[in-house]
């Protein structure tokens, strides 16, 4: 049968064209009616329905309303005369019904399958200058202006730019803006590496989240810049930057700045408004603010020869321990820290790292308090130093205590606590009767005075008594020499004015005999072995 059909003349083929079908045939360089084709050779069903079941049609350009290929291969132009204008479930060039009608249509494919539905555009070759591309383009478009792009180069694709790299996917404008977004109130996902999480979000309000470390190479001006960590190399200015790790190279201006961070300034800063940190603030390198600048709950330091107030994370803070302090830390000139001592210890004057007023050292007692504001360069200036307790002389506190004990006998060479276990005055509670001591409970100075009577039956050596501060000698008296033997109520005596810290030092009187005999104290109405405590002054 087929061979009978090859056979027809060609009269029969041109009137199996005109019915509009072509089932089972092969058509080589097909040579439709002259009238029905505008050039050349080809194949024209317009106003009709030219199907092709099975076959192929080559060198040919086809024009029609509704044309169909179900298996076969076509080789020309195809020119589809199908109006757009009304709803359509199908393109004028189509695979398949969308599941919705539109206007307008110039393409669409639709399918139904469990898995991804695709059109592939592959450029084989791997030039230098290869890409695959997607064009579109309106009105006043041409080959070089007003349209945009999206493709992909070659393997082997080489250039200067960004968009000219190997193997690159780039979606572009040209001549125009580019617009990227959302047309509902919906947000922007930007993912890496497939990423379980976004590498940056702008979210339907517009306020964008990233989830890695932001480098800017450019100015950067926001309404604000929260919860970032990057570096920006060119100006910025915000109205209001939180939560912040970075560094910048150029000029900061922003209305507030609160941060978790460090934050490193190349420029010029200028802060309007209130500054937070949880970080240190570097301006070129130097420490303009060290974590919080606000009110915040005080940070405890340690003493030591240098404490670093200027990098508390409060500008309230508190210092313990004794040790001597000769410096504070190197940060902006103008920070002010509040600082409150738990316990006695020295701040020593310097001319220019540590001034203080007074151009002398102080020694600082429980409860005081101080203004330290930074020079720059690890130099400081004590604008304002404050007391926690100024002694009033009224009620001041006096210890009187005696040897009760009618004899007490110290060996010859030798050196013995002098015990005394009464007490006549003590205001405060002071004397200690377990070491036999008075331990004063406020810093400051104090006077100290004793007197020893006793006898001794020796004719050569020499015997005094002496103040022991924390059971070392301090200060010693008169000194009895080469008294006749046998001759009773000699009197020793001591003076001295003593600074005692109000927490442990503590005050004994011991005597030493330099004789071959005892000396032996006595007491008496007339003749008193005593020892007695007057507070002067706080430092």
């Amino acid at each position: 049968m087929f061979g009978f059909v090859r056979k027809i003349s060609r009269a029969l083929a041109i009137a199996a064209i005109g019915l509009g079908s072509i089932a089972y045939a092969q058509i080589n360089n097909g040579g439709g009616p002259s009238a029905a084709v505008n050039a050349g050779n080809g194949l024209s069903a317009a106003g009709n329905t030219l199907s092709v079941v099975y076959g192929n049609v080559a060198n040919s350009a086809m024009q029609g309303n509704n044309t169909s290929f179900s298996t076969g291969n076509f080789s020309g132009a195809i020119t589809s005369m199908l109006p757009i204008t009304g709803a359509l479930n199908a393109g004028a060039f189509s695979y398949g019904t969308l599941g919705y009608t539109d206007t307008n249509l110039f393409a669409s494919f639709s399918t139904s399958v469990n898995s991804y539905a695709q059109i592939v555009v592959q450029n084989k070759n791997s030039g230098a200058t290869a890409s695959t591309d997607y064009v579109v383009s309106n009105d006043v478009g041409t080959a070089t202006t007003y349209y945009g792009n999206f493709g992909m180069n070659s393997s082997g694709f080489t250039g200067s730019s960004v968009f000219n790299q190997p193997s690159y996917v780039y979606l572009t404008s040209t001549s125009s803006d580019l617009a990227i977004g959302t047309t509902t109130g919906n947000s922007i996902h930007f993912a890496v590496s497939n990423g379980s999480s976004d590498s940056m979000t702008i979210n339907a309000s517009g306020n964008t989240t990233i989830g890695g470390i932001l480098t800017v190479t450019g100015n950067t001006n926001t309404n604000g810049l929260s919860g970032t960590t990057g570096s920006f190399s060119g100006g910025f200015n915000a109205s209001s930057l939180s939560a912040v790790t970075g560094s910048f190279s150029g000029a900061v201006g922003a209305a507030s700045i609160s941060t978790t961070g460090n934050i490193s300034d190349g420029g010029t800063l200028n802060v309007t408004g209130n500054t937070t940190l949880g970080g240190n603030l570097y301006q070129n390198g130097t420490l303009y603010a060290a974590y919080a600048i606000n009110e915040a709950p005080p940070v405890t330091l340690a003493s030591a020869a240098t404490v670093n107030i200027g990098q508390a994370a409060s500008n309230n803070v508190t210092i313990t321990g004794t040790t001597t302090i000769t410096a504070f830390d190197n940060v902006a000139a103008g920070i002010k820290r509040t600082v409150k001592f738990s316990a006695p210890l020295t701040l020593t004057y310097n001319a220019t790292s540590l001034i203080i007023p007074g151009a002398q050292n102080i020694v600082t007692n429980p409860g005081d308090t101080m203004t330290a504001r930074s020079l720059g360069s690890g130099n400081w200036e004590v604008i304002q130093y404050t007391a926690a307790y100024k002694a009033d002389l009224n009620k001041s506190p006096i210890v009187v205590v005696f040897l009760g004990t009618p004899a007490t006998t110290i060996a010859a060479s030798s050196v013995s606590l002098i015990q005394f276990d009464s007490t006549w005055i003590d205001t405060n509670g002071l004397f200690q009767t377990g070491n036999n001591s008075i331990k004063p409970n406020y810093p400051g100075y104090y006077r100290f005075d004793t007197q020893i009577s006793g006898s001794y039956p020796g004719t050569s050596g020499n015997i005094y008594c002496g103040f022991y501060k924390n059971g070392v000698i301090v200060d010693y008296g008169s000194t009895l020499q080469t008294l006749p033997s046998g001759t009773n109520y000699n009197t020793l005596t001591a003076q001295s004015i003593i600074f005692m810290n109000g927490s442990t030092d503590y005050m004994q009187v011991k005597c030493t005999n330099n004789t071959t005999s005892a000396f032996t104290i006595t007491y008496n109405n007339n003749n008193w072995t005593k020892m007695t405590m007057q507070f002067l002054r706080d430092q």
